[in-house]
């Protein structure tokens, strides 16, 4: 069977699974309609635990670099925080 059939295949598929879904959300919407309200609002819980565990990550992660670039610092002999000539020359202006 060629990809194209087998293409045309999955969205007949696809159409006839919607339109199925379709009818039977049309029988039973009183039913299902608190069931969707609260699967979604479980999906809006989660994204905000992600967002908060994403927010989390970035924070720790800046720390991080922040402890690493003090370090690096120290050992090149440069004053932690302090911006030297060289570094600013090197840097681009803005």
């Amino acid at each position: 069977m060629g990809e194209y059939n087998r293409s045309g295949i999955y969205m007949v598929g696809g159409v006839v699974l919607g339109m199925l879904a379709a009818t039977i959300i049309g029988q039973h919407r009183s039913r299902l309609r608190p069931a969707l309200a609260g699967l979604i609002s479980r999906g809006l819980d989660a994204k905000d635990q992600a967002a908060i565990a994403v927010e989390t990550f970035k924070e720790q992660t800046d720390d991080l670099f922040a402890e690493a670039e003090a370090i690096r610092q120290e050992r090149r002999g440069e004053t932690p925080g302090v911006v030297t000539q060289a570094k600013q020359a090197s840097e681009p202006q803005q």
